[in-house]
């Protein structure tokens, strides 16, 4: 596996993705790009993979690149981003189709331009599958990241792994994008976070954390009955 993840991370270099830089940034450190890939290609190859928070699309291009490993039908990436682009600060439909065509993943890919937590009724129409891996990484507060997880994990096949990355403390849910936690040499509170939104889903485990708990968390679903 690991040449595997070296692949898609020398992928994700060469179209120009580098972390947090303009024109083409990616959210996510090195390390957490592994861990995306190390659990998207560890999942049942069944169920289709989902991201909520799409930015400039490089957490889409390793989940397409995952998905070609595995054979994967569908990626569903939900942002309620703009249709073209004005801010270099934004992502936007056009940068997302852009990448599309340059991946070549035109057959996978599934863009849901609209609010996660109002997705449903689309998701439903246009996919109607279970999910095998599902990335958290929308709006950062602990409400929203509890929402995403509330309001897809029925679909969530036995095993299934999720990803959150960058939540907020649900005790004060302040609103903090990652440049203002960097310039502050602050963390988010992902490890309390998931750890307290665990306590109303018991079925599901934490599985991996990175940068002690404060950046990305993986937990699965209770595995009993789950074919890889």
């Amino acid at each position: 596996m690991q040449q595997t993840i070296n692949k898609i991370i020398n992928n994700i270099r060469n179209l120009g993705y580098r972390t947090h830089a303009y024109p083409l940034p990616i959210g996510l450190t090195e390390e957490e790009q592994r861990v995306i890939a190390k659990y998207a290609l560890s999942s049942r190859a069944d169920g289709i993979f989902m991201e909520t928070g799409t930015f400039f699309g490089g957490s889409s291009c390793i989940l397409w690149y995952c998905a070609f490993e595995n054979k994967i039908p569908i990626v569903v990436s939900i942002d309620p981003f703009q249709v073209k682009p004005i801010d270099r600060g934004l992502g936007s439909v056009q940068n997302f189709n852009n990448m599309v065509k340059k991946v070549g993943s035109d057959s996978i890919a599934r863009l849901c331009n609209m609010e996660s937590q109002k997705s449903r009724e689309w998701y439903k129409e246009n996919v109607d599958q279970p999910i095998s891996f599902f990335f958290i990484d929308g709006d950062h507060r602990y409400v929203g990241c509890k929402g995403d997880f509330d309001y897809y994990k029925d679909l969530l096949l036995p095993g299934a792994y999720v990803a959150f990355h960058d939540c907020n403390n649900p005790f004060k849910d302040d609103f903090r994008t990652e440049e203002e936690v960097i310039k502050q040499n602050n963390t988010y509170d992902l490890d309390i976070a998931v750890r307290n939104l665990l306590k109303e889903s018991p079925s599901f485990k934490v599985v991996d954390m990175t940068h002690n708990g404060s950046s990305i968390v993986v937990i699965q679903k209770d595995i009993q009955g789950a074919t890889k």
